[in-house]
């Protein structure tokens, strides 16, 4: 898989209302909803390190595919998160939220459910 490197957002779907359904602050929405965050992807064996530079913070997380890990959540909370692969994608699961992230046509997409609601994010390499 070739998800190590810098990635940044080029668009997304329904960025408002996920964030407000995860509790994140209306100011904070305002501040980030046009937000081109970096995202910088690094890979030793089977542990990746996420460095995401978001305008107001800097977030890194580091995860071990199969293996239960804390991250930093976007709520300023932690949670545990289990990583698998599958396939071409990588399969984030947590607390009722399922994400995937695939690279297709050389992006990232991500693709993050909670209940209802889906969160798409497409990066673009840099």
């Amino acid at each position: 898989m070739a998800f190590a490197g810098r990635w940044q957002l080029e668009s997304h779907e329904n960025y408002p209302e996920f964030a407000r359904k995860i509790g994140i602050s209306e100011e904070l929405i305002e501040k980030s909803k046009d937000a081109k965050p970096i995202n910088q992807i690094q890979q030793n064996g089977t542990t990746y390190t996420l460095t995401t530079q978001y305008p107001q913070r800097i977030s890194t997380n580091t995860i071990t595919l199969d293996k239960p890990c804390e991250i930093d959540l976007p709520t300023g909370k932690k949670g545990i998160v289990t990583v698998t692969k599958q396939g071409d994608q990588v399969v984030c699961k947590m607390d009722g939220v399922h994400m995937t992230l695939e690279i297709i046509g050389g992006k990232l997409h991500e693709v993050i459910q909670l209940d209802d609601m889906v969160y798409k994010r497409t990066c673009k390499r840099v």
